[in-house]
């Protein structure tokens, strides 16, 4: 089997594309770091192909507080649209990509066309159900969990996830009943 892999920087792919590589399963990793930071991640440079002109300059903007929000948030969704494509016009033959969510849309649409997989990797839950998640427990536990990453402090990324603000006592009393009979049938 030949697999290809997109990614946002490194995350969890590159243990991921090791792995593949010793098995022979590899065929490409494509990251939006420069090989500058990549080589250290195990893999031989032929594997690697990377993306870096606009994920590198917003991290290095950011890291010297020079990134106000709305120029971050501009070249985050540019990063990923342009990436997508960018990837899309070099993928090779392959039976499945696994991309992290949000770096394969397009590419992952064409490689189904063509009777490949697509896999949409996302590493994690949702970042506002892991506030209320955390919320939740902390009130269970008793602990104070104000944190920036609390639900009403979340970004909008518009992806549909209702912000906290504004929902109705029926959906949260449904969920939170849902979560505690997984609980007591999980024995948590």
């Amino acid at each position: 089997m030949r697999i290809v892999q997109a990614v946002f920087g490194v995350f969890h792919h590159f243990e991921l594309a090791r792995e593949l590589h010793r098995r022979g399963h590899l065929e490409k990793i494509y990251s939006t770091w420069p090989w500058a930071r990549l080589k250290r991640e195990g893999l031989p440079h032929e594997k690697v192909e990377t993306f870096p002109w606009l994920h590198t300059p917003d991290f290095l903007l950011h890291r010297i507080g020079l990134n106000p929000r709305w120029l971050s948030d501009n070249l985050g969704y540019q990063t990923a649209l342009t990436f997508d494509r960018w990837t899309d016009r070099r993928l090779p033959a392959c039976d499945a990509l696994i991309a992290i969510s949000g770096a394969g849309l397009k590419t992952g649409q064409h490689l189904q066309a063509r009777g490949g997989k697509f896999i949409c990797d996302r590493g994690s839950t949702h970042q506002r159900y892991q506030a209320e998640m955390n919320r939740e427990e902390g009130l269970r536990w008793g602990l104070d969990t104000n944190t920036s990453a609390s639900s009403n402090n979340c970004v909008d990324c518009s992806c549909g996830w209702p912000s906290g603000r504004g929902r109705s006592a029926k959906a949260k009393s449904s969920r939170l009943r849902s979560r505690r009979a997984l609980r007591s049938s999980c024995g948590a």
